[in-house]
């Protein structure tokens, strides 16, 4: 059964967090959307905008709506860029990282027994959600494939650096000189690893990178159902309209 979409008279509430991947699930089920079109549609729906112009992002209309628990925010840029971002509570949040750092520690795990380095992006990545144990592997497996990496005058040259003392100059001219290309190299190594795992290539390196939607699944079910009410349309005298134009 279809939920009343509801607006919100001012800005996106608080404790709301984005949800990753929503943007790009509305643009598949709605298509591309035109400014003119969809504000005729929304206004004819919806009334005013909850936020008319505004010059952060060259905002020309938005409109922020509650869909159950969740909050979307409809809104168009110039010259004709139409977006659908969707805000889940605080609560589902913690529950999306709290899947995703299970998730994280599964394949921490996998790789690690292949004897290749969980560095799913070319920065380290935060390792918080490891036990002790599980980083002191992480932190060993990682100066091992540093030791391999450098030549051994490089490697005591990163080793010996004192973070405290250098100049920023210093710090800029190890980290463009040392630390990024042993990361690249160590992102690079895992990603030829996750290919061969379908779940682990799809959920770091897939069209959607890094979806909320695939750690909570039940957003997804309510993102579909908030536009394919958008579909729905309005009379204006003689033909019809829905969010994606005329019909």
């Amino acid at each position: 059964m279809a939920k009343d979409i509801v607006k919100i008279k001012k800005s996106l509430p608080k404790n709301y967090q984005l949800v990753r991947g929503a943007r790009d699930l509305a643009e598949k089920i709605l298509g591309g959307l035109k400014v003119a079109d969809s504000f005729l549609y929304m206004y004819l729906r919806y009334g005013k905008p909850t936020c008319d112009t505004h010059d952060e992002y060259k905002i020309s209309y938005e409109y922020v709506l509650r869909y159950g628990k969740l909050v979307f925010d409809v809104f168009a840029t110039t010259p004709d860029m139409v977006y659908v971002d969707c805000f889940m509570p605080e609560s589902w949040a913690k529950k999306v990282q709290g899947k995703y750092n299970a998730f994280c520690r599964e394949v921490f795990e996998k790789s690690y027994k292949e004897d290749v380095l969980f560095f799913p992006y070319v920065m380290p990545p935060s390792t918080e959600w490891l036990s002790k144990e599980q980083n002191d592997r992480w932190n060993t497996l990682l100066d091992k494939e540093a030791r391999k990496y450098y030549s051994e005058d490089a490697y005591r040259r990163v080793d010996d650096f004192d973070w405290t003392e250098a100049t920023e100059g210093e710090k800029t001219e190890l980290m463009e000189k040392y630390l990024y290309p042993l990361w690249e190299h160590l992102q690079k190594k895992f990603k030829e690893w996750a290919v061969k795992d379908g779940a682990v290539n799809d959920t770091f390196y897939g069209t959607v990178r890094h979806s909320d939607l695939r750690f909570l699944p039940e957003i997804e079910e309510e993102i579909k159902a908030f536009c394919n009410e958008l579909l729905t349309t309005v009379p204006v005298r003689d033909c019809d309209i829905n969010i994606r134009g005329w019909q």
